[in-house]
């Protein structure tokens, strides 16, 4: 996530919409000019490989921006 606004981005929430994807090492706070990992982790066993991840923030263009992922895997 970068952050190209003029003030301090808060991250409220990263949130997947199914049990199928976790998140991981979320930010909390994102500095002017600054970016932010965070790790995005896929299990098989719980279905579905499309997922949408929403995030909810202090952004003023889009305090809930959503975007999709996908994944796939074997389960042994």
């Amino acid at each position: 996530i970068q952050n190209t606004g003029d003030e301090p981005l808060t991250i409220n929430s990263i949130t997947p919409k199914s049990s199928s994807f976790s998140i991981e090492n979320p930010p909390s706070v994102i500095g002017v000019g600054a970016s932010a990992d965070f790790i995005v982790s896929f299990n098989p066993n719980n279905g579905g490989k499309l997922d949408t991840l929403i995030i909810n923030s202090n952004g003023a263009n889009a305090s809930i921006f959503k975007f999709t992922v996908s994944a796939g895997g074997i389960v042994s």
